[in-house]
C-alpha cells in the first residue's frame, strides 16, 4: 500500500495538470464517434455517407473519379485515423518517458502512461480534421492528375504523396507537438519549417506506407514484418530530429537547443556522447513500440461496412 499511495498521488497531479480544454474536446469527439459507430444502424450511416458524397460533388471537381472512389477514400481515411489514434498512447507515453527524469521509477511510468493518454486525446481534433479533409481532398487531387494524363493508379499514388507529404505535414507536426506537451505559443519558433520538413521525411515511410497497406490485399506475416522494418528504419532518424525540435521549442532554445540535444541528449553531465547515444536509443525504442502497434492495426483483416466503396470489399 505504501507504494500505491505515491503512484495514486502522482496520477491525480498529472491528471489535474494535463486535463486541458483541448483534452476535453478530444475526449468528447472520441466518445461521440464511438456512439455513432455503435448506435447508428446501417441505414443511418448510409444516409450520412450520402450527404458526404453530395458535399464532395458540390465542393470539388471529381469528374474523373466515381462515387465509389469517394466512398473508398472515406473508408481508408477513417481506418487510418482510427489506427493512428489507437496507437498514439504508446507514442506519446514513450516520448514523455524518455524525456523526463528525477522521479521514482513507478511514478515515472505512471506519469508517462497518463500523459500518453491525455496527449492522444489532445491530438484527436487535429487528426479528425486532417483525415476528414484528406478523405475529401484525395479524390479531387486524383481527378486533377488524371486530367493531366496520369492513369487512375498513378493518379491515386501521386494524390496520396501530395496530401500526406505536403499538405498534411504542418498539421501532423502541430498535433504531435501538442501531444508531446509543446504549447501553441512555443510553436511560433523559427524551427517550425525545419520540423515540418522532418515530418515530411518521416511521413514518407510512416503514414504513407501504413495508409497504402490498407488497400493492399497481401496481409501475410512476411509483408507485415517487412513493412514494420521499413517503417522503423525509415522513421527513426527523422523522429530523432523531430524530438530535438520539440525539446528546443519547449525550452525556448532554438537551433542551439536542437544541436545540443543531438550532441548530448537531455543530460548536462560529463559524458555527452554517452547521453546522446542513450537518447537515440530512446527514440528507437519509441519508434519500435509505436510502429509495432500501428503496423499490427494496419495489417489486420477488417470487413468493410456496407457504406464503403466496392474497391474495399
Amino acid at each position: 500500500m505504501s507504494i500505491l499511495k505515491p503512484i495514486w498521488a502522482s496520477a491525480k497531479n498529472s491528471l489535474a495538470a494535463e486535463f486541458t480544454p483541448l483534452v476535453k474536446v478530444g475526449t468528447g469527439l472520441l466518445f461521440g464517434s464511438w456512439m455513432i459507430s455503435e448506435l447508428a444502424d446501417d441505414q443511418q450511416k448510409e444516409s450520412l455517407v450520402r450527404r458526404y458524397v453530395a458535399i464532395a460533388n458540390q465542393c470539388i471537381n471529381t469528374d474523373r473519379v466515381s462515387e465509389n472512389d469517394i466512398r473508398t477514400s472515406l473508408w481508408n481515411n477513417y481506418q487510418s485515423g482510427v489506427n493512428v489514434i489507437a496507437s498514439s498512447p504508446v507514442f506519446y507515453g514513450m516520448y514523455h518517458f524518455i524525456h523526463s527524469s528525477g522521479l521514482p521509477i513507478h511514478q515515472h511510468i505512471t506519469r508517462a502512461a497518463l500523459r500518453g493518454i491525455t496527449g492522444t486525446a489532445a491530438t484527436v481534433p487535429a487528426f479528425c480534421a486532417m483525415y476528414g479533409a484528406a478523405a475529401l481532398v484525395l479524390p479531387a487531387i486524383q481527378s486533377k492528375y488524371m486530367r493531366f494524363g496520369a492513369s487512375k493508379e498513378d493518379a491515386k499514388s501521386l494524390g496520396e504523396a501530395t496530401v500526406f507529404l505536403g499538405l498534411a505535414a504542418p498539421i501532423e507536426y502541430a498535433a504531435e507537438a501538442i501531444g508531446c506537451g509543446v504549447k501553441g505559443s512555443q510553436m511560433r519558433s523559427r524551427l517550425f519549417p525545419l520540423a515540418t520538413a522532418l515530418i515530411s521525411l518521416r511521413l514518407a515511410s510512416g503514414v504513407l506506407l501504413q495508409y497504402r497497406a490498407l488497400d493492399d490485399t497481401d496481409k501475410s506475416s512476411q509483408r507485415k514484418y517487412t513493412d514494420l522494418t521499413k517503417s522503423v528504419a525509415g522513421t527513426t532518424v527523422a523522429q530523432h530530429g523531430i524530438n530535438a525540435t520539440m525539446q528546443a521549442m519547449s525550452n525556448g532554445t532554438g537551433l542551439k537547443g536542437v544541436m545540443s540535444y543531438l550532441k548530448q541528449g537531455t543530460a548536462n553531465g560529463n559524458r555527452p556522447h554517452l547521453s546522446a547515444a542513450r537518447q537515440l536509443g530512446g527514440t528507437l525504442a519509441q519508434r519500435v513500440a509505436f510502429v509495432t502497434v500501428w503496423n499490427e492495426l494496419s495489417h489486420r483483416k477488417v470487413s468493410p461496412p456496407a457504406w464503403a466503396g466496392n474497391q474495399c470489399k
